[in-house]
């Protein structure tokens, strides 16, 4: 039976609570066990974005609204990874993730962007899927590996855990032929960084939630979507992403709106000023604050 490891710091934020009365859960999965397309440090991730989390004195978002003093946020901590086999990951994370229930955000820090499967797949159900990455990762295989976090989305459609008609990729700028042709082939919708910078990305999370909504909506984030100069510790920099400010935005929207959320590939090693991390910890409070603020309106 997997378990969790107590993470040390916990994300800022975060209270000491029981899932039953959280509005948000946060846990890691420390691995970079499908990366290997670039700079390898993703398992680092998850330690890296909680401590920049510690880095600001009070626990709020960019629009202002403050974490409360009780409840509100939970931090499982770390699956136990220790020991296990690529194989075994899969199974570990399963055994570990905690149900997605209505009205409880559940956020999963990761490792690779490989992670997002088992999560995913541990939820059950048909997923609505916005996925914010540079790259639309659906190309069959890498080097002979189906299961690399280059391969995510073409798995997750094909498993059906995932609805293609309700799965869009926002942010994207750097897609192989043979991902535009699979794209377009299977009818999944892809918003440039491009198509972002023309018409302003409220337009592009409005087009995202129109083409995931209506029914259960998973958000998965890479941190590549940002422009790489912004974010120089990730494994796949990218130039010409969104910008740090049109991700921090789409965070407010998109925390208002989804059932459950990933961050993932935040590699420390390539950014020892820790800008990438301190970027994905404020990313994470406005998405996770969004949500709570939006409930407590509902229940007020």
């Amino acid at each position: 039976m997997a378990r969790f490891l107590k993470a040390s710091p916990a994300f800022a934020g975060s209270r000491p609570a029981s899932l039953s009365n959280a509005d948000a859960v946060i846990w890691g999965i420390p691995t970079d066990c499908g990366a290997g397309t670039g700079r390898l440090g993703a398992k680092r991730g998850p330690k890296a974005i909680r401590e920049a989390s510690r880095i600001w004195n009070t626990a709020r978002t960019s629009s202002g609204f403050q974490f409360p003093d009780h409840g509100g946020l939970v931090d499982l901590g770390d699956v136990d990874l220790a020991g296990a086999k690529r194989a075994d990951v899969r199974r570990r994370i399963a055994a570990a993730a905690p149900p997605i229930e209505p009205g409880r955000l559940n956020v999963m820090l990761g490792g690779d962007h490989s992670v997002t499967r088992p999560v995913l797949e541990a939820a059950g159900g048909r997923w609505g899927l916005i996925y914010m990455d540079a790259h639309p990762d659906c190309i069959d295989a890498y080097h002979g590996d189906r299961d690399s976090h280059a391969c995510v989305v073409r798995r997750l459609v094909e498993s059906g855990r995932v609805d293609p008609r309700r799965t869009v990729v926002l942010g994207m700028s750097a897609p192989e032929a043979e991902e535009v042709e699979w794209l377009a082939k299977h009818r999944v919708e892809a918003i440039t960084s491009w198509q972002v910078a023309k018409t302003g990305i409220e337009k592009a999370c409005r087009r995202a939630t129109q083409i995931a909504g209506g029914g259960p909506l998973y958000l998965s984030i890479d941190m590549d979507v940002i422009e790489a100069g912004s974010v120089p510790g990730v494994e796949n920099p990218e130039p010409g992403g969104i910008s740090t400010r049109e991700a921090l935005w789409a965070m407010d929207f998109f925390g208002r709106r989804a059932d459950a959320a990933d961050l993932v590939e935040v590699s420390g090693d390539a950014d020892p000023a820790g800008i990438t991390a301190k970027t994905a910890a404020r990313m994470l409070f406005d998405l996770i604050g969004a949500h709570i603020e939006q409930k407590g309106r509902k229940v007020r």
